[in-house]
């Protein structure tokens, strides 16, 4: 992971230090910002599965949807067990 920006580290010491009255030192600020980054790295490697897992569901989908307009000749899925 690339080094966090000096300005954005000294940002979030002024940030810490306004909303909870505690310094940082540069050093805390720094993990904490690569804490803030991690977890947003995190978050968009879940959404990219999830957008993947819903790909694939969505084609397996109109894979058995296909099939079954091939077999029924209908644009409904049919459940073999009842035909």
């Amino acid at each position: 992971m690339a080094e966090p920006s000096d300005d954005f580290v000294q940002y979030i010491q002024k940030l810490e230090k306004e909303k909870t009255g505690k310094e940082l030192s540069h050093q805390e600020a720094e993990e904490a910002v690569n804490n803030l980054v991690g977890f947003f790295d995190l978050l968009l490697k879940i959404d990219r599965r999830n957008k993947l897992d819903n790909k694939e569901s969505e084609n397996k989908r109109r894979r058995i949807n296909k099939n079954s307009n091939h077999i029924t000749g209908r644009n409904v899925l049919v459940d073999p067990r009842t035909t």
